[in-house]
């Protein structure tokens, strides 16, 4: 059970919690952001103690838990990117981006799978998808979501190697997170130390069916030449929602030549009686 307010606290939010009811019965069209709550952040829940009576207590709601995520998710910069990189705005021109998506979608908007591999070089669309699917976890399911590049997930947990207590604490953010997006997962130079961080993020997560988004740059072969045990709990978990970009080659330069014809055309036409 997660961890209670103390006495005073529930007092204060029993007391906000009772004048939002009254204020819904006043006003039955009154429509709240969030049912459970009412919009106060906390939910009042009955349970046994331990000395087996019946008590009142609060616990936070998932909205409250998403807006803390949000505001992590605006530090990392994954939010500018959301306007942008959307499904809507995600241009499928051929059968693999096609099938892409649809996997992408599925996994976004269904639970058919707790882990979605993207895989393919970079610019060939992965990031787009799985920032996509980010927001529709986010913003659309109101699930909390962390986000981090490999890179910079090491960098923070890799110092604390001999300092247990803080350790547990750090790595702990990244097994419990509801989603956890890891973005190019073995980038660069990995160590066995590296590799035993991860493994033991994502072998917790598996075991416990939380969500989990990676992309990465190395193929399904190459996953299961750097950890086999690893790659295998991956490819499980994800039901067939393994996302190739072997096709694709760049999906950003193929985008950059519409501009540049678009650009040629223009300056065409505006310079030709100088041509």
């Amino acid at each position: 059970m997660e961890k209670l307010s103390s006495s005073l606290e529930y007092k204060k939010l029993k007391q906000l919690i009772d004048k939002k009811i009254e204020e819904e019965k006043n006003n039955p069209k009154k429509v709240y952001k969030c049912e459970k709550c009412k919009d106060t952040g906390v939910i009042v829940i009955k349970y046994t103690n331990e000395f087996g009576l019946k008590v009142e207590g609060s616990r936070e709601c998932e909205c409250s838990k998403a807006k803390r995520f949000q505001r992590r998710i605006e530090k990392s910069g994954l939010k500018e990117k959301f306007d942008t990189l959307t499904f809507e705005k995600f241009e499928a021109y051929n059968d693999e981006l096609k099938l892409n998506k649809a996997l992408a979608l599925g996994f976004a908007k269904e639970d058919l799978s707790n882990t979605i591999l993207l895989l393919g070089q970079s610019g060939s669309g992965k990031t787009h998808l799985a920032t996509a699917i980010c927001k529709e976890i986010l913003y659309e399911k109101n699930t909390p979501l962390i986000y981090e590049s490999y890179r910079e997930l090491i960098g923070k947990i890799k110092p604390l190697t001999m300092n247990l207590e803080e350790r547990v604490k750090a790595i702990g953010v990244y097994k419990d997170a509801p989603v956890l997006y890891i973005d190019d997962l073995f980038k660069g130079n990995t160590t066995a130390v590296d590799e035993s961080i991860i493994f033991e993020i994502l072998d917790y997560r598996y075991s416990r069916k939380l969500k989990t988004i990676i992309t990465s740059e190395k193929t399904i072969e190459e996953l299961f030449d750097i950890n086999e045990a690893l790659a295998g709990r991956l490819v499980e978990d994800s039901k067939g929602h393994i996302l190739r970009f072997d096709e694709t080659k760049n999906y950003r330069l193929k985008n950059l030549s519409q501009k540049v014809v678009h650009m040629a055309v223009q300056q065409l036409e505006k310079y030709k009686d100088e041509i």
